[in-house]
């Protein structure tokens, strides 16, 4: 018996000598698990039985051997094994008693997976032949080393070793020819890695544990190890770019980048604290005291054995404190008998429980959102089913499952979903997926190179992906469905072999596509990103530039250089480069964002630490404090106007409270899911969800006194897919059915209206019948692309793609008539160069675009002399000049405060005429405009024009009103949907599909709609029903688009054109006739104010604006209101 420090114990059986038995017990006595084990009369293992095989549950693993009857070398060598299941492998030997095959079986009854071996002793090279007849040989040297490695296509690897230690490999050589060397010092410890390029990675002042003390990267840049006389580690410290440590030595507070310290029990050397310094004041290595950050605590057991418990503490509040304000996080830990954790926590700190089998499976765990899930495995192990039953009021339910089955060889062959259906899978000899299908019998197919790299992959109608690999296994060409191809090249030693060019396939005329070049640092970081125009195109090329700090972290980014056409500008008619360059603190927290423009060089005297140049002139556009933790408790923008936010333990904003002085509340379950919002003024939206976290009900009140605006109740299919939508305001359902594989097959409303799809054998639309029994038909070519959609009315869209997926013509024709068309050309650079557009009614323009290297739209012209635009930007993509006409007939200039808020529009210049004039609520959203005659503007709170417009903004950030000469309401739903609008004293209800729009209705009146819109696809509108629109008699209006989605006209039944709108590139109406009801520039949703919505924030077209800041931060840029160039 063998006790341990808990006092479990493990028991010994024998039979003949032999261990036949093994008892795991608790302290107390009790059996944890019991192992058999059983031989022949050799004393040949040939039976395991697991404790679940003990207790009958499933078989053993069973092994039999050969004898000295088979062969003088073969006896005791094993034949086969099988596990519990069946399955199993067969050996057989060549007469020395060497491995000959390898082959799977079933119960006994042998497979085609098989893999052959052959040796030729005089090369010492071993051969391998793999289960699709593919050969790799490996030669070694006298000392077993492997010299060469020749794989399946004949690509080989190369190695050398030291002569006098000759298990040290000094040299290893891919088939691109790239070779990696490797020093050592006296006793084998490696310290220099050297790279095909030749940088170099270096260890150095080993300790007696063979510990570097100091590294250095390719980058040159440093890290500082310490440990402890036992030779566990103590410190690890960064050090800033140029900065050299001594060994052992405490380096300058002003040297280090980051600092973390370790501490142990001081006994058995288990970890018990963990300190990233945020403060390096008073550390030194070897002391775990020193120094101010986040500290991970580690506790443990009697025999400190198991941790029992988990504390971090860290300052909270944002002060650089860690004290009273900043109360420890603690969670508790469990193990059973046999040392597995049954309790602990998620990376969010949400806590999570284990249960096992005696096998040690699990078989009870905690998912995502709380719910402890059961789980089911076969006797080999693999996991068969996973369920999530609830026992509520009394019943018991099964809320969801998965079920997997698997082939004779143990793969992965079947997956049934919740709702029974099923996704199959194949496999070659190999195991290499070769097919997977879907529930509905679409299926992806692949296609393996003798090394087992996927070459292509295809679909049921053969449209294939194909991919070419050169020697190293690096992707050469990606061809698409359509032949066209891509092309990867790479760098030589000197690059390190990473990759060098993306050359994209050819356009139009140009003799080849545009290349996108990667330059690197010695760590692998791309520090210039140049853009090469298609050749033949007379376009220049363009490149960013990149710096990186010692840690790692992009510090600095310099843009492509342009011309400054900033006429306010002091660099005006320069060369300059915007640059954008972050600030962190010592823990990595993003603390500010620092925006502007540096030299055409891209800056001179670069610090690697910080980003910063002497040749920039930058100012901050956003600063922010961080906890120790990484929650970002503060957001000042560049006008000192700060959001602030409270979290939960899990890392949830408890509260948002914004510079105009509205706090939002938040309720969160576990696993992040959001079960109320509520602002101050009573505004609120709450959840009720499901065990599956799905949303059952969500509630929209109005500020106090509180009214309900809408509820939606959602019920849900077998496979978890929206099954039933109910809107409170007039009990209106939308019911949904789909094909097994997820596809829509139909969507019906409560007042009988129905749409049905249709779908080609590889899952695309082909068919939509509308509520009105309309029918429309897509066609797509090989790679997916929309090719033709057909109308009820006899119009035909068709569309016509270059090889690069840009889209070079669509058109809308009855007949031989053109109804509407666009046909675009492009530049070297992919931005769109023409225009010619035909309107119904209109007379046909042809445009040309010009652009800056910042892809910012600086000129267009239709031709027309008087009607000729261009347009000049500051460095931060505001647009600070418009003029008109050739020779200039009109000029507008354009003011900005720090915060990129159009603040004046003016005559002539920023000394001329005030036109317009704009005001922002602390939060950055537009609340007034002033225009008309005698405009002013004093000051940021305060202005005056004949025409005044004002907007009022909930406290959930939406516009929710517009006083002015024209006035408007809006209501939004949870979702931020508009489910209201009330414009002219006419109110419009809406109600939504998903986020497509499908059905307005009058104030008051839900018992019939004022409309039906028929969408093929997200943001894709198709015609629009008024009428009995669940009949054939409803009136129907077609909606015919331009490349951008902009709807360009209107049709009836009879292809009658009823309605056409033109615009410019930033989305102002030109010309039109007759009316084009609820969609224009961009597919998007014109309202009689002027502005169009853009389901998260309105659009102002008139200055190519945005009214508020961009919701999702600077993703998007340092411009949250910029608009894109809606000509490319």
């Amino acid at each position: 018996m063998v006790s341990d420090g808990p006092g479990r114990s493990l028991a010994f059986t024998y039979t003949s000598g032999r261990i036949s038995q093994v008892t795991v017990k608790a302290a107390g006595g009790s059996v944890l698990a019991t192992h058999r084990y059983g031989y022949d009369g050799n004393g040949h293992l040939t039976s395991y039985q697991s404790p679940l095989g003990v207790a009958g549950q499933h078989g053993a693993v069973t092994y039999a051997y050969y004898t000295a009857a088979d062969g003088q070398n073969l006896a005791h060598a094993l034949k086969t094994y099988t596990l519990p299941e069946g399955e199993g492998m067969r050996f057989a030997y060549y007469l020395d008693g060497r491995v000959f095959r390898h082959q799977r079986h079933k119960h006994g009854t042998l497979l085609p997976e098989t893999t052959t071996f052959r040796y030729q002793d005089f090369r010492r090279e071993t051969v391998t032949v793999n289960e699709r007849g593919y050969e790799r040989r490996h030669t070694f040297d006298a000392n077993g080393n492997p010299v060469r490695i020749v794989d399946e296509t004949g690509a080989a690897y190369t190695y050398a070793y030291d002569a006098a230690n000759p298990f040290n490999r000094l040299s290893e050589t891919d088939p691109a020819g790239l070779t990696t060397h490797y020093q050592y010092d006296g006793v084998g410890n490696v310290t220099r890695i050297t790279q095909p390029s030749g940088a170099t990675t270096e260890y150095a002042d080993f300790t007696a544990y063979h510990a570097p003390q100091r590294i250095k990267d390719a980058q040159g840049n440093w890290t500082l190890l310490k440990y402890d006389a036992k030779g566990n580690l103590t410190d690890a410290v960064r050090l800033k770019t140029g900065q050299v440590p001594t060994a052992g030595v405490t380096p300058p507070a002003s040297a280090i980048a980051s600092w973390t310290k370790y501490a142990d029990d001081g006994n058995f050397g288990q970890p018990t604290q963990t300190k990233a310094l945020r403060d390096f004041t008073g550390a030194s290595l070897g002391s775990f005291a020193g120094g101010v950050g986040p500290t991970l605590t580690t506790s443990y057991d009697a025999q400190t054995l198991y941790p029992t418990q988990l504390s971090r503490l860290g300052d909270k509040t944002g002060d650089g404190l860690i004290n009273g304000s900043d109360p420890a996080d603690t969670a508790s830990l469990a193990f059973d008998g046999l040392g597995r954790p049954t309790q602990g926590i998620d990376a969010d700190w949400h806590p999570v429980q284990v249960a096992y089998d005696a096998d040690g499976r699990v078989i009870q765990g905690t998912d995502a959102i709380g719910q402890l899930r059961t789980y089911r495995h076969d006797g080999d192990g693999r996991l068969i089913d996973a369920e999530l039953k609830l026992t509520q009021a009394g019943k018991t339910r099964l809320w969801d499952s998965a079920t997997q089955v698997y082939d004779d060889a143990g793969r992965l062959a079947q997956t049934l979903d919740a709702g029974g259906y099923a996704t199959l899978y194949r496999y070659d000899a190999a195991g290499h997926l070769t097919q997977v299908t879907d529930p509905d019998a679409y299926s992806l197919s692949f296609d393996y190179d003798p090394v087992g790299r996927w070459v292509r992959a295809y679909d049921k109608a053969e449209h294939a992906v194909r991919r070419t690999l050169d020697a190293a296994g690096r992707v050469k060409t990606v061809t698409d469905p359509n032949g066209h191809a891509t092309t990867y090249t790479y760098w030589n030693a000197a690059g390190d072999g990473r990759l060098k060019q993306v050359t994209r396939p050819k356009v139009g005329s140009f003799t080849a596509g545009r290349i996108t070049q990667f330059d690197y640092d010695a760590l692998g970081r791309v520090i210039r990103l140049t853009e090469q125009p298609a050749a033949g195109s007379g376009e220049t090329a363009r490149d960013t530039l990149r710096t990186y700090d010692a840690l790692g972290r992009l510090v600095r980014e310099a843009g492509p250089a342009y011309t400054d056409s900033d006429p306010n500008s002091a660099t005006f008619g320069q060369t300059i480069r915007p640059v954008t360059r972050w600030v962190y603190d010592n823990l990595s927290h993003l603390k500010e964002i620092k925006a502007g423009q540096t030299a055409a060089n891209g800056g001179s005297s670069i610090d690697p630490e910080t980003g910063a140049s002497a040749s920039d002139t930058v100012t901050t556009q956003a600063t922010y404090t961080v906890d120790d933790f990484g929650r970002r408790l503060t957001e000042t923008d560049a006008k000192g106007h700060t959001t602030a936010y409270t979290y939960d333990l899990h890392g949830n904003v408890l509260t948002r409270q914004t510079p105009n002085g509205h706090t939002v509340t938040y309720v969160w379950a576990t696993g992040h899911q959001l079960l109320s919002a509520t602002a101050e003024d009573g505004r609120q939206v709450l959840y009720t969800r499901n065990p599956l976290g799905q949303v059952i009900r969500a509630e929209t009140w109005s500020a106090v006194p509180s009214q309900l605006e809408v509820a939606y109740d959602y019920t849900y299919d077998a496979a978890h897919r929206l099954d039933q939508l109910t809107d409170s305001r007039g009990v209106k359902t939308l019911s949904y059915a789909w094909s097994p594989g997820g596809l829509l097959d139909s969507l019906t409303d409560s007042d009988g209206g129905a749409t049905h799809t249709l779908y080609d054998p590889v899952g695309r639309l082909i068919g939509l019948w509308a509520p009105n029994f309309d029918t429309f038909g897509l066609a797509y070519d090989a790679g997916g692309r929309l090719t033709e959609l057909r109308y009820p009315n006899g119009v035909t869209e068709t569309l016509a793609w270059n090889a690069d997926d840009s889209l070079s013509r669509i058109s809308h024709k009855n007949g031989v008539a053109t109804l509407v068309q666009s046909a675009y050309t492009y530049d070297g650079l992919g931005r769109r160069k023409t225009l010619q557009e035909t309107v119904s009614g209109l007379p046909t323009l042809t445009y040309t675009y010009q652009y800056d290297p910042l892809d910012r739209l600086t000129q267009v012209d239709n031709g027309t002399a008087s009607q000729k635009q261009t347009y000049a930007y500051d460095i931060f993509g505001n647009r600070v000049q418009q003029q008109l006409g050739n020779p200039v007939s009109q000029t507008t200039a354009y003011q900005y405060d720090p915060a990129q808020q159009l603040t004046e529009v003016r005559n002539g210049s920023l000394t001329g005429t005030l036109l317009e004039a704009y005001l922002y609520d602390a939060n950055g959203q537009l609340s007034q405009a002033c225009k008309g005659s005698g405009v002013t503007r004093p000051n940021d709170q305060t202005c005056a024009g004949t025409s005044v417009t004002q907007y009022a903004w909930t406290s959930f950030d939406r516009l929710g009103q517009i006083s002015g000469s024209t006035s408007a309401s809006f209501r939004y739903d949870d979702q931020g949907r508009r489910i209201r609008k009330t414009e002219g004293g006419v109110t419009t209800n809406y109600l939504y599909d998903g986020l497509n729009l499908y059905g307005e209705y009058p104030a008051g009146n839900w018992t019939t709609p004022t409309a039906l819109y028929v969408q093929a696809g997200l943001d894709t509108p198709l015609a629009r029903l008024t009428g009995p629109v669940g009949s054939p008699s409803a009136a129907a209006a077609y909606y015919h688009p331009d490349g951008l989605g902009s709807v360009l006209a209107l049709t009836n039944a009879s292809a009658t054109v009823t309605g056409t709108q033109r615009f410019d590139a930033f989305g102002t109406k030109l010309a039109g006739s007759g009316t084009v009801p609820q969609y224009g520039y961009t597919g998007w949703e014109p309202d009689a104010t002027g502005l169009i919505y853009y389901r998260a924030r309105y659009y102002d077209p008139s200055v190519g604006r945005f009214t508020a800041r961009d919701p999702i931060g600077y993703l998007d840029g340092l411009n949250r209101y910029r608009c894109e160039t809606w000509s490319e």
